[in-house]
């Protein structure tokens, strides 16, 4: 599986910064949110209206545009070095600058 770089994404005054997974999708589209970010962050007025708004108590508290500039995952150094680490998975992601 291959994954992208966190992204930014922006619906008016919400934001996201998520990772993800890459793949094939049929010809004019160019993503799709998967069921996990539509239940992180579940949109009002999707099915009953032109007007779409993330105005659930999560959305309103923690998707500004201030909150999206850290990122959750980081790489621990201290992992490679310990004799007693496994390997259980790993993800990779691309760079469309180094492909």
């Amino acid at each position: 599986m291959e994954y992208t770089e966190p992204l930014l994404l922006q619906h008016r005054m919400h934001y996201s910064r998520e990772v993800f997974e890459v793949a094939p999708l049929e010809p004019g589209v160019d993503l799709f949110l998967p069921f996990w970010w539509i239940a992180k962050h579940p949109p009002q007025g999707a099915w009953d209206s032109e007007e779409l708004r993330f105005s659930s108590h999560n959305c309103l508290e923690k998707c500004r545009r201030y909150e999206t500039t850290e990122f959750s995952l980081s790489l621990d150094q201290m992992v490679a070095l310990d004799p007693e680490a496994k390997v259980i998975g790993h993800v990779s992601v691309i760079n469309e600058e180094n492909p």
